[in-house]
């Protein structure tokens, strides 16, 4: 394998870059400086003034120098998977049933809202309830989630509460 800065010097010609420079610099001398004019500060030197020149690259890629590679490594971490939440297969009811789950339904989440004002309230305040709402402690799909896994029973635990809604 050739070094990984190569490509990068071919594609923007960095080897003839002082001949631009030059070019630039004869064209912009009002402006400002383009380059180093280590070459014209002592012509005895082939590689000019000793004290103006530019330092010399001492790192050129980790095919080189491999050991720098090391700095800049970050460790991967892999989380593991979280299990995924319960299918709710809706079951049929009779009209007296459906009308009771939509009871208990309202009144968990009215008690759930209720509880989401609250904590806003206590933590951040009535001005932060206000501005942004009790979706700031949970929201309303983590609310709903709550209320469609009770209505199926698939809540008992806290476990099962982390499970269903990620919350």
């Amino acid at each position: 394998l050739g070094c990984r800065r190569k490509p990068f010097i071919n594609k923007f010609q960095n080897d003839k870059s002082s001949e631009w420079s030059a070019f630039l610099h004869v064209r912009m001398t009002h402006y400002f400086i383009i380059e180093s004019l280590h070459l014209e500060c002592d012509p005895s030197q082939p590689d000019g003034c000793s004290r103006c020149r530019p330092a010399p690259v001492t790192i050129c890629c980790d095919l080189h120098n491999p050991e720098l590679l090391s700095l800049y490594k970050s460790p991967l971490i892999k989380i593991p998977r979280q299990p995924g939440q319960s299918r709710l297969v809706e079951r049929e009811m009779n009209v007296e049933d459906k009308e009771n789950q939509q009871k208990f339904d309202t009144e968990l989440q009215n008690a759930l809202e209720t509880w989401r004002r609250a904590q806003v309230e206590s933590k951040y305040g009535r001005a932060t309830l206000r501005n942004l709402g009790p979706s700031l402690v949970m929201g309303e799909k983590v609310r709903d989630r709550i209320v469609d896994c009770a209505r199926h029973g698939k809540i008992k635990t806290t476990a099962n509460l982390e499970r269903e809604t990620k919350w």
